[in-house]
C-alpha cells in the first residue's frame, strides 16, 4: 500500500512538472494571439472608419454638388414654365440616388416635382427655411412625406438675375439606400456602421435594424445611442454586456461615423485555437503521464516487494525473504532485509520458548494465588468464628442449663409419687423450644463454617437466610450494645441463589458495621429489603459517617481495610463482592446516604437453565 501511494505521488508530481509549463505556455501563447487579434481588429476598424468617412463625405459632396448645379442651371431658373416637371423627371433618372427632386417658390410651396405627385407645402422643413435664407448647401435627415420613412434631403437656393432667392431646389435620398451603399464595408457577422447627423441623431445603420420615426415635431431619430460617440475610447459594453471594438470619426458637415464589431467574433478563431491547444496539451500530458507511470512502476517494483515482505513479517511469516535484485541500491536493501528477517525468526523462536515457560509459571502462580486466597478466606472465616465462639458458647450453655434445671424439676415431681402432669408437659414444651434454639445456633455455625461456592443454585427464602444470619450476630450486637433494626416485606421473598454465600455476605456486612461504630456514642445498624420484581435490594446501614472518598473506589480490593492493625484481614468485602458478582448481582457503597451504607442487589432468577435443589 505504501509503495502504491509513493507511485501515485511520483506519477502526479512528474505529470505536474510537465503539465504546468505546458498549461502556462499555452495560456501565454493564446493570450498573445488574442491580444494580437484585438490589436489587428482595432486597426482594421480604424481603417474602415476612415474609408467610410471618405465614402460618406464623397456621397454627401456629390449629391450636394448635383443640387447646387441644378440651382445654377438655366432650365430651373424659370420656376413657372410647364416643361419644368419633365426636366426634373430626366434629372431624377440621371441621378437615381434621389427618389425625389422638387422645386419650391420663395414661400416654400412646391411648383414642380419629379414623381408627378401632388404638390405640397414644405415651408415647415428646416432645410427649406435655411435655403430660403441663402444657405448655399444644406443636408438634413427627415421623415419623408412621400415614402413615410427616414430620408436625407439636400437643398440649395434658386437665385434670379438680381441674385435674390426666388425658390429652392431639393433632392431627397432614402436613408435605407444610403445605408445599403455602405453594407459592403461591414466586417464579419457583427460588424456594423452607424451614421449620426450634427445633432447626434442616428440617420443610417447597416445592421438591418429599422430606424425609429420622428416624433410629431420631427425632431428625434431613434434613441440617442450615438450621443455617446464623443465619450467612447476604443471599446465599450452595450446594454447586453457585449464588448464592442469601434472607431469614430467626425465629418466636415458635423456628421459622425461609428464603425464597430463585437470582440467575441474577433476572438472566435482564438477560441478554436484554445480548444485545439487544450486538447493537444491534454494529449501530451496523458502520454507523459503514461510513460512516467510505466517507468516509475518499473523503478519502484522492488519497493512493492519490500512492502509485501514487511506485511508478511507483520502476519508472523518470519521465513519470508525478498528476492535478489540487480540494482546495487536495492541489492543492499534486500540483503539487509533478509538478515533482519533471519534475526527476527531466531528471536521469535526464542521468544516462543520464553512464552511457553512464562505461561507455565503464570498458571502455577495463579493456582497458588487461588489456593492462597481460599486459605485467606478460610482464615478470615475462622477468625470470625473464633470471635463468635464465646458468644455462641454462652448462647448454647444457657439453654442447656435451662434444660438441666427443667429436667431436674420433672424428675423430682415423678419421684415424689404424685407427679403434676400439667407441669411436666409444660416443662417438656420448654425443653423442646430450647432445643430448637440450640439447633438453630448450631445450624448457623455449620452453614457459616463451610464453603458454599460449590453448592448448586437453589430456590431459597430470603427471610430464612436473614434469620439464620442474625442468630450468629445477636451476641456481638448485644455485647457491643448496638441497636439492630430490620425491615423486610411481610410476603415471602424467594430467589435462586446459594444461601450459604448470601448469608456470608450479610454476616460480613453486619460484622463490619458493628466494628466500624464500636467507639461511636450512638450505635445502630439497620437492614432493609426492597422487592423490585425481578430483583431484590438489601441495604445495610450503620451510624457511621460513611466511607472516605479516597477509599470508596478501592474498598472492594483485596487487603484494603479501615480496621485497626490486627483486627481485620481486608479480604471480607473483596470475597463478598466476588460472591455478589457470581450471583449476577452487585455490591457497592451508596455515597448519597449520610451514614455508611452498603447495597447488595441480587436477581431473583439468575437463569432459566438453573438446576433447582430442594
Amino acid at each position: 500500500m505504501r509503495s502504491a501511494s509513493i507511485q501515485k505521488k511520483l506519477i502526479l508530481l512528474g505529470t505536474a512538472v510537465v503539465a504546468v509549463p505546458i498549461i502556462i505556455s499555452t495560456y501565454i501563447v493564446i493570450n498573445r494571439i488574442a491580444h494580437e487579434k484585438l490589436v489587428r481588429a482595432a486597426i482594421e476598424t480604424e481603417n474602415l472608419s476612415q474609408a467610410v468617412s471618405v465614402s460618406v463625405d464623397q456621397w454627401n459632396a456629390k449629391l450636394s454638388k448635383v443640387i447646387q448645379a441644378l440651382a445654377e442651371n438655366s432650365d430651373t431658373k424659370d420656376i413657372h414654365k410647364p416643361q419644368l416637371t419633365s426636366f426634373l423627371v430626366k434629372i431624377n433618372k440621371i441621378y437615381n440616388e434621389f427618389y425625389l427632386v422638387f422645386i419650391t417658390d420663395k414661400n416654400g410651396i412646391m411648383v414642380a416635382r419629379s414623381d408627378n405627385n401632388e404638390l405640397t407645402d414644405n415651408s415647415d422643413r428646416n432645410y427649406i427655411q435655411r435655403a430660403l435664407r441663402g444657405t448655399p448647401s444644406t443636408a438634413e435627415a427627415v421623415i419623408s412625406k412621400t415614402k413615410k420613412e427616414p430620408a436625407i434631403c439636400f437643398s440649395s437656393p434658386l437665385r434670379d438675375k438680381e441674385d435674390k432667392v426666388m425658390g429652392v431646389v431639393v433632392g431627397c435620398a432614402l436613408v435605407s439606400d444610403f445605408a445599403g451603399s455602405l453594407t459592403y464595408l461591414n466586417q464579419g457577422r457583427t460588424g456594423r456602421i452607424l451614421v449620426s447627423d450634427e445633432r447626434n441623431r442616428l440617420i443610417a445603420r447597416t445592421d438591418n435594424k429599422r430606424l425609429e420615426t420622428l416624433d410629431s415635431q420631427g425632431h428625434v431619430f431613434l434613441k440617442k445611442e450615438v450621443a455617446v460617440f464623443a465619450h467612447l475610447n476604443s471599446e465599450y459594453l452595450d446594454q447586453q454586456d457585449r464588448k464592442w471594438i469601434f472607431s469614430s470619426n467626425t465629418l466636415k458637415n458635423g456628421w459622425r461615423i461609428l464603425v464597430e464589431r463585437q470582440e467575441l467574433e474577433v476572438l472566435e478563431p482564438v477560441q478554436y485555437v484554445k480548444y485545439i491547444s487544450y486538447i493537444f496539451s491534454a494529449l501530451i500530458i496523458f502520454i507523459v503521464g503514461s510513460l512516467l507511470s510505466v517507468t516509475i512502476v518499473k523503478i519502484l517494483a522492488p519497493l512493492s516487494d519490500f512492502t509485501k515482505s514487511m506485511a508478511a513479517l507483520q502476519r508472523g511469516n518470519y521465513s519470508h525473504r525478498v528476492p535478489a535484485y540487480e540494482t546495487a541500491e536495492f541489492k543492499i536493501m534486500g540483503d539487509a532485509f533478509n538478515q533482519m528477517a533471519e534475526q527476527i525468526e531466531f528471536l521469535f523462536e526464542q521468544n516462543r520458548d520464553y512464552q511457553s515457560r512464562l505461561i507455565e509459571t503464570n498458571m502455577r502462580l495463579e493456582n497458588e494465588a487461588v489456593d492462597r486466597t481460599q486459605q485467606l478466606a478460610a482464615a478470615s472465616k475462622m477468625s470470625a468464628l473464633g470471635e463468635m465462639m464465646g458468644g455462641v458458647a454462652h448462647e448454647i450453655n444457657t439453654p442447656l442449663a435451662t434444660i438441666k434445671l427443667i429436667t431436674g424439676q420433672a424428675l423430682s415431681d415423678i419421684q415424689s409419687g404424685i407427679p403434676d402432669i400439667d407441669a411436666i408437659v409444660l416443662n417438656l414444651q420448654r425443653i423442646d423450644g430450647t432445643t430448637d434454639r440450640v439447633a438453630k445456633i448450631i445450624k448457623g455455625l455449620k452453614t457459616f463454617s463451610r464453603s458454599g461456592e460449590h453448592d448448586p443454585m437453589e430456590l431459597a427464602s430470603l427471610q430464612s437466610i436473614i434469620e439464620d444470619t442474625l442468630v450468629l450476630s445477636e451476641d456481638k450486637l448485644r455485647k457491643h450494645n448496638v441497636d439492630f433494626q430490620w425491615e423486610i416485606p411481610a410476603e415471602t421473598i424467594e430467589l435462586v441463589c446459594r444461601p450459604v454465600e448470601v448469608s456470608q455476605i450479610l454476616l460480613n456486612l453486619i460484622t463490619n458495621s458493628i466494628d466500624a461504630i464500636e467507639n461511636h456514642e450512638t450505635k445502630w445498624v439497620k437492614l432493609t429489603v426492597q422487592d423490585l420484581g425481578d430483583s431484590i435490594t438489601i441495604q445495610v446501614i450503620d451510624s457511621g459517617e460513611g466511607i472516605p472518598e479516597e477509599l470508596r473506589y478501592k474498598i472492594f480490593e483485596p487487603f484494603v481495610t479501615t480496621k485497626a492493625i490486627g483486627k481485620g484481614t481486608g479480604i471480607g468485602l473483596s470475597i463478598s463482592h466476588g460472591i455478589a458478582r457470581g450471583h449476577k448481582g452487585d455490591l457497592y457503597v451508596d455515597s448519597s446516604q449520610v451514614n455508611t451504607c452498603f447495597v447488595l442487589t441480587l436477581p431473583k432468577n439468575i437463569s432459566e437453565k438453573v438446576n433447582l435443589v430442594g
